[in-house]
């Protein structure tokens, strides 16, 4: 019964560094969209809550995926600094 836990545990913890789930040549693609979805959210989001999230958001994807960000054209300046109300 130990190992059996010990085990879950360890599949759990690698889990964390796997990332994504899809075939390496679809993965760039689908972190373009996770970018530009949330680059769009943030400066044109309906609830403010959704913009602060969509913008830290973004941000982690460019400390994440630099090389890629850069290769889109993306930079820190790409998402608004502050929200703008309404």
């Amino acid at each position: 019964m130990g190992s059996v836990q010990q085990h879950f545990l360890a599949n759990q913890s690698n889990r964390r560094g796997v990332g994504m789930n899809c075939r390496p040549d679809l993965r760039e693609f689908f972190l373009a969209r996770k970018f530009s979805q949330h680059l769009d959210v943030a400066t044109r989001g309906i609830d403010l809550s959704l913009r602060v999230r969509a913008r830290k958001n973004f941000l982690r994807l460019m400390e994440l995926h630099p090389d890629l960000a850069a290769r889109l054209g993306y930079t820190e300046q790409s998402v608004p600094l502050e929200i703008v109300y309404g």
